[in-house]
């Protein structure tokens, strides 16, 4: 389910970034969501991220459920590869 409306959004200045933010009761299960994507992606990660190349974005998912996606300036664009990839 995509909520979209549950995303918060930073415009991050001078770098082409958007941070996502999830509403506060929303949850990711990290190991499941770093297993799904590196079935797609080449993901880079550690035991507090995870990044991987979009097309033309980057989009680096923090433990918490954060996630700053590099390549815009644009919210809707950044909910809407949160919520395709990762969810919310």
């Amino acid at each position: 389910m995509n909520r979209s409306c549950d995303l918060m959004t930073t415009s991050l200045c001078g770098r082409k970034a958007v941070q996502v933010v999830p509403a506060g009761s929303t949850k990711i299960n990290f190991e499941l969501t770093l297993e799904t994507l590196s079935k797609v992606f080449q993901l880079e990660h550690n035991a507090y991220l995870l990044k991987f190349h979009c097309g033309e974005y980057e989009i680096v998912l923090f433990r918490d459920g954060r996630a700053i996606v590099f390549g815009t300036e644009d919210p809707q664009v950044a909910r809407s590869l949160y919520g395709r990839y990762i969810g919310g």
